[in-house]
């Protein structure tokens, strides 16, 4: 046999024309120009990639064949001996496993993978609407601007539709299995876009599915390298000054893609033949003859178009969102609006099968992917994917360097016996195991898989699914304080070990904490009290929610005969509106109201609704964060301060000192009132990001998305659009701030006077994340307690005057720590443990106020940095 031809890339490149077209596959060359002809998916495809390594592409688009690599070998010619992009390994076992079940599954269920009568009514429906909608905004509603431009905004949502469905699907080959249906389909993209079908085809199916997220391969993450980019998407770029917004202002430039696309197109196409590191071989004849048009076409969209800017913006928001979930699945939209994009990981797996199959398929990705130890990643909802892409744009634009977690890969520092054999996790691998169907939870070094628990645990499922993905020590040991049957259920769903923290770990309990613990569970024995249930804390809870209410009437109805009166009573609501997030909402979202997880969200979505503050959100900051990492920087989200830039307020000696900080005690107390505006922003962004400051958040069951916008629409009928229309508007903003200024002061400062003060301890762990003392004492050491003994504060501010007792037991109802105190106070005096007092209110905020000064016009830590506090 006589010898092969050694080809490099550069002499392939040169060989993209139709009378000699070659393609490498595997390292092997083709000479492929006598095939074109005779080549099932058309000449066109085969043109697109000559001059090419397609390997990528000829096995994902052939995925459930094998004749076709024979039928190449007759044209083999020669072998590449040099690649101009990266190259990949011979497929796995995974692969090779998720396709034969792919295959298997078309075969029994007797589809063809490429071809759907329901995906042809949408081929056709979507430009006839299109259509409709254009003949609408110029000539039905012409005499109505409004209704024009809610027609041209339809418009340009069907533009992206036909985008995402048409274009999409041909350009993959998956409409039917005949390529000039194909090209039929896919060029609606050309003349109702004004984009370029054959250009799209090299930049995604040439360039973005093969090099997925490769940097200076995949056309969809290029970026300037002579000059800075319009944002920063990789850590490879060079940061600078203005990307530290990025995350508020490229959202709002992305309306601007369907311009740059038309642009583009005409760019590459006549002159630069490249895009990005993809190279576009000549157009053929035909091809040529539709790219003709595109100036034309383009400058018809832009003088025909009255309404352009608006077709523009929805057909950005509508497209671009979906192409940023390369990575992640979502399932809130329906299929027949997205493109099935969501099913993002089915689509790159098997690019060349109908949309609609991929609902079918994908849960054999995800089964497969889970038998593999393959990570899928999973959002619940559009918004959780798109928050993700605005979280990213946010960590890029304010952090110059890839951040390095605290306390990433340290030693997990407890006795976890023998497990070999086992699998052990990095606190990576458990945050990604936080979805419903496969939910993981950390204890004690030991990793749990509690899938088939979340609907049998006696706390419910919301809450297991909320723990997802974390080490949950602390919380499993201070909500199951009295039983140690939790325990042993435990052991039945061990799954492997936990080889690294994120947060700071704890030794395990020590003789006081077991002490006080023994000491409290015989109280409510001896006492035959259940300490979840008071029948005095319902007729509280009742009475503070029925007083909002009956307030919030008074505030509108006296506003007509005596508007001082109005605002006492707007005053006196705001009041009322803190008792509910101290007395309700506190004591559900730590699950101590009854045993029963329905009354804990019926109690506490209450705070929702009245307060227009996420329960949901609460939850996470401080029964997973704030409880247990008591006033440890960098992780408790209570005491989380802005890094990029000075926080409004120095609380920690780690804070850079500033001069403004010198009057922070006189102008901090001021704004306290601010609290609840802060809160409901806030609320979104965490929602959103699924962040908040330190801790994350996992993606929200749909219930949970329900009742938060339902809440949020709800308090602003009722706090704003309400008053307005029947006051006034000054009224109505009148009577708000002061019901803000009640709530904000009430709360911020009983919040702020039990952890916020110099008399506490601010612990830190050491340099591999693990800290000194025990969690009881140091919970102990880290809050003030006061004016333990007065009816008026245990009732006032739901009991967290008894701040120690309630972080020991939180799942314990308020009304029983003025019991409890003594307990744990006396055990404190025998061990030794420091136990924070003061007499009462005042000067516990004195406490909060000196702190603020200390730190204020102190610009180092002084000798004495803690003063004498009265032990109790």
């Amino acid at each position: 046999m006589a010898p092969q031809k050694k080809f490099t890339w550069k002499e392939l490149i040169s060989l993209n024309k139709e009378d000699n077209a070659h393609v490498a596959v595997r390292g092997k060359v083709y000479d492929v120009s006598k095939f074109l002809n005779r080549h099932p998916g058309g000449k066109d495809m085969l043109l697109i990639g000559a001059g090419s390594d397609v390997t990528i592409v000829f096995e994902t688009y052939h995925a459930f064949s094998d004749s076709v690599s024979k039928v190449l070998e007759k044209y083999y010619v020669g072998d590449l001996i040099s690649d101009e992009f990266p190259t990949f390994p011979e497929r796995g076992p995974f692969y090779q496993t998720v396709r034969e079940r792919v295959k298997n599954y078309f075969k029994e269920t007797n589809q063809d993978p490429k071809f759907s009568g329901w995906m042809w009514l949408r081929y056709i429906g979507i430009p006839a609407v299109l259509l409709l909608m254009w003949s609408a905004q110029m000539f039905w509603l012409s005499h109505n601007f409004f209704l024009s431009c809610i027609a041209a905004a339809f418009m340009g949502w069907m533009c992206a539709l036909i985008g995402l469905v048409n274009n999409h699907d041909s350009s993959h080959c998956a409409v039917t299995s005949h390529p000039t249906l194909w090209r039929v389909v896919g060029h609606v993209h050309d003349f109702l876009n004004g984009a370029s079908f054959y250009i799209w085809i090299y930049q995604h199916v040439f360039g973005h599915h093969p090099y997925t997220n490769i940097d200076g391969m995949d056309p969809d993450i290029v970026t300037s390298e002579d000059e800075a980019d319009i944002r920063r998407i990789k850590w490879t770029q060079k940061w600078v000054p203005r990307y530290v917004y990025q995350h508020v202002y490229v959202p709002l430039v992305y309306c601007l893609l369907g311009l740059k696309t038309r642009i583009q197109d005409v760019t590459i196409l006549f002159f630069i033949k490249k895009n990005g590191v993809i190279r576009i071989n000549p157009p053929s004849s035909s091809q040529l003859t539709w790219q003709a048009v595109l100036p034309s076409v383009q400058s018809g969209h832009s003088l025909f178009f009255a309404l352009n800017l608006e077709s523009d913006r929805a057909f950005y928001y509508r497209g671009h969102g979906f192409k940023l979930l390369v990575s992640a699945d979502v399932s809130s939209i329906p299929r027949s609006e997205r493109g099935a994009l969501n099913h993002q990981t089915t689509h790159h797996l098997f690019p060349g099968v109908s949309q609609i199959y991929y609902p079918q398929i994908t849960p054999i990705v995800r089964k497969t992917c889970k038998e593999f130890g393959v990570r899928y990643n999973y959002k619940e909802t559009f918004f959780q994917a798109l928050g993700s892409h605005i979280n990213h744009l946010k960590t890029l634009g304010q952090e110059r360097e890839k951040p390095t977690f605290a306390y990433a890969f340290c030693t997990v520092q407890r006795s976890c016996g023998n497990m070999s054999g086992k699998r052990q996790f990095t606190w990576q691998e458990l945050a990604s195991l936080n979805l419903e169907h496969n939910a993981h939870i950390a204890i004690n070094g030991k990793v749990y898989d509690v899938s088939k628990f979340l609907a049998r645990h006696p706390g419910g499922k919301d809450v297991l699914c909320m723990a997802a993905g974390k080490d949950v020590t602390i919380v499993f040991q201070s909500y199951h304080a009295f039983s140690d049957v939790p325990t042993k259920m435990l052991e039945k769903f061990y799954v492997g070990d936990l080889v690294s923290a994120q947060y700071p770990t704890f030794p395990e309990p020590g003789a006081f904490y077991n002490t006080v613990r023994e000491r409290v569970r015989k109280h409510f024995e001896d006492t035959k009290q259940d300490p979840k249930i008071s029948g005095w804390m319902w007729l509280r809870y009742f009475l503070v929610s029925a007083m909002t209410i009956l307030l919030w009437f008074a505030q509108i109805f006296l506003s007509a005969q005596n508007f001082f009166f109005a605002c006492v009573a707007g005053f006196l609501h705001g009041w009322f509106t803190a008792l509910v997030a101290m007395l309700n909402a506190h004591d559900a979202s730590h699950f101590a109201v009854t045993s029963n997880p329905l009354v804990w969200r019926l109690v506490g979505h209450m705070h929702d609704y009245l307060n227009g503050a996420s329960y949901y959100v609460w939850i996470f900051q401080h029964i997973f964060g704030h409880h247990p990492f008591t006033n440890i920087d960098g992780v408790d989200p209570d005491i989380s301060t802005a890094k990029e830039k000075p926080d409004m307020r120095r609380i920690k000696w780690s804070q850079n000192w500033l001069p403004r900080y010198f009057n922070q005690h006189v102008y901090m107390p001021l704004i306290y009132c601010l609290l609840g505006f802060k809160t409901y922003l806030q609320d979104f962004i965490t929602f959103i990001s699924l962040k908040n400051s330190t801790m994350w958040l996992n993606p929200p069951s749909k219930s949970h998305v329900i009742v938060f916008f339902s809440g949020k629409l709800f308090f602003f009928m009722h706090k704003v659009i309400l008053p307005w229309m029947l006051l006034s508007f000054w009224k109505m903003v009148a009577l708000m701030f002061l019901a803000e200024i009640a709530a904000g002061y009430w709360l911020a400062l009983i919040f702020q006077a039990s952890h916020v003060v110099s008399e506490v301890e601010w612990p830190q762990p050491d340099e591999k994340g693990v800290m000194k003392r025990d969690w009881a004492e140091l919970q102990i050491e880290s809050t003030l307690d006061y004016a333990t003994d007065s009816w008026f504060w245990n009732v006032f501010t739901g009991a967290l005057n008894h701040q120690t007792a309630h972080h020991l037991f939180p799942g314990v109802s308020q009304f029983y720590y003025p019991q409890i105190t003594p307990i744990v106070r006396e055990t404190c005096k025998e061990f030794g443990v420091r136990y924070n007092y003061k007499e009462n209110f005042f000067q516990a905020l004195g406490a909060h106020i000196s702190h603020l000064k200390v730190l204020g016009q102190e610009q180092d830590r002084p000798i004495v940095a803690r003063p004498e506090v009265k032990a109790g």
